[in-house]
């Protein structure tokens, strides 16, 4: 770390100016590091209380809308086709949702709002990963992210969003 010329009774040129940490900053990034470990060690030491295995039924109640992870999950033969909505494309991108259509084991393909109202899901679990989101500020995120779900509650109020 350097010090500033005052303290080192150093002459200071303008081209070292950019690299001088004068004993304020330093305080303020070690005040910010300090801060960091603090929630990281809060964080380290965060234990799950054990639940009960609520089994398979509870796991078929879902239905998973979303990205690539979202479509690996039918992929991998982790969750079962018909519990995986995705596009065709493999992905689903939030600022498309609305021309969107998710495909079914029966060959068909659905808008979202459609394919709530017709299999009012009890859960759905909605998954957007960065391909589907990283081209959106924050405001159009938000507009479309609450119109999607606005559309999903519509079309079936009892499904529980997550």
């Amino acid at each position: 770390m350097e010090v500033s010329a005052e303290e080192n009774n150093d002459e200071t040129t303008p081209e070292d100016a950019d690299v001088i940490i004068t004993n304020e900053e330093s305080t303020e990034q070690t005040e910010v590091e300090e801060a960091t470990e603090t929630v990281t060690e809060e964080i380290d030491t965060v234990t799950l209380i054990e639940t009960i295995d609520l089994g398979q039924e509870y796991i078929d109640k879902f239905i998973f809308l979303g990205d690539s992870t979202t479509y690996a999950l039918d992929h991998y033969d982790i969750i079962p086709f018909k519990q995986v909505w995705t596009p065709a494309s493999g992905t689903l991108d939030l600022s498309k949702w609305s021309v969107s259509t998710v495909s079914f084991p029966n060959k068909t393909s659905w808008a979202i709002s459609d394919a709530a109202a017709e299999i009012k899901p009890e859960y759905l679990l909605i998954t957007l990963g960065v391909n589907g989101v990283s081209h959106m500020n924050e405001a159009y995120f938000t507009a479309e992210y609450t119109s999607l779900v606005t559309s999903i509650q519509e079309a079936s109020p009892d499904t529980k969003l997550y």
